[in-house]
């Protein structure tokens, strides 16, 4: 069952001077707060930075997962995360007969930045299972059916599955219009359809990285009763920051 959805930035600045983004770091704290009460057994991060392939979705199966930021100048404990196989397997196997956009399995025992981050927020004692998940390079719509199919697998499981999309918004000139209209379409499934029309030519011209999770996302809650919940929206270290989580009505 899915028992908690969010987004959470990636920047690394956040672990690096986190006194110049206060707003996304109360944030943080508040947002932790809300996923430990859930209790998830089992966490689910759609990054853009891990291995994101042309022509199918990456899930990363290792024996074991790994954070450490040494070599991106981020000085952190180091922590181990458990997987879930069965889980993972299932997904892939549940699109097996996509030959379009299918699920193809990876290992990486090391954590790219962008599950680093929001798992050393959300769990910092490293003691939660994880699945790491990339989105593809397909359009937008494909990805937001990719969500589906996660939702089928979780929804259908007795483990408590926690979804968070991790991304940062659009930065430079122009940019605050640009998120501002992202962030208009989170409130409802059909508003966030809407943004498959959103260009590939914005989407480089303000180096969002984070729409295709959050379309993956979008396509996770599609059809569950679910509200929107901002937490925090600011722009520090020239990029937009959003904490949200999407509360689940019961």
């Amino acid at each position: 069952m899915l028992t908690f959805a969010g987004i959470v930035p990636h920047t690394l600045e956040l672990l690096k001077n986190p006194k110049k983004a206060k707003a996304t770091i109360d944030a943080l704290e508040a947002i932790q707060k809300s996923f430990v009460a859930q209790k998830p057994d089992v966490v689910i991060v759609i990054s853009p930075h891990g291995t994101t392939l042309e022509k199918s979705f990456a899930v990363n199966l290792a024996q074991e997962y790994e954070i450490d930021l040494l070599e991106l100048g981020v000085k952190i404990p180091k922590r181990t995360f458990k997987n879930d196989p069965l889980t993972t397997i299932a997904i892939r196997k549940a699109r097996l007969t996509d030959t379009e956009a299918p699920v193809t399995l990876v290992s990486s025992p090391k954590l790219d930045y962008g599950t680093a981050v929001p798992l050393s927020f959300l769990c910092p004692k490293g003691e939660y299972t994880v699945i790491p998940t990339s989105p593809s390079h397909h359009a937008l719509e494909t990805n937001y059916a990719f969500g589906d199919t996660i939702k089928e697998e979780v929804m259908g499981s007795t483990k408590r599955f926690a979804v968070i999309a991790s991304a940062t918004f659009g930065q430079g000139s122009g940019a605050q219009q640009f998120n501002e209209g992202i962030l208009a379409h989170l409130v409802s499934d059909e508003k966030a359809k809407e943004l498959f029309t959103t260009s590939e030519a914005d989407l480089k011209k303000f180096d969002m990285c984070g729409l295709r999770p959050l379309l993956i996302l979008m396509g996770v809650l599609n059809g569950l009763p679910w509200s929107y919940k901002q937490i925090s929206f600011e722009t520090a270290f020239d990029t937009g920051l959003l904490v949200a989580e999407f509360p689940l009505k019961t």
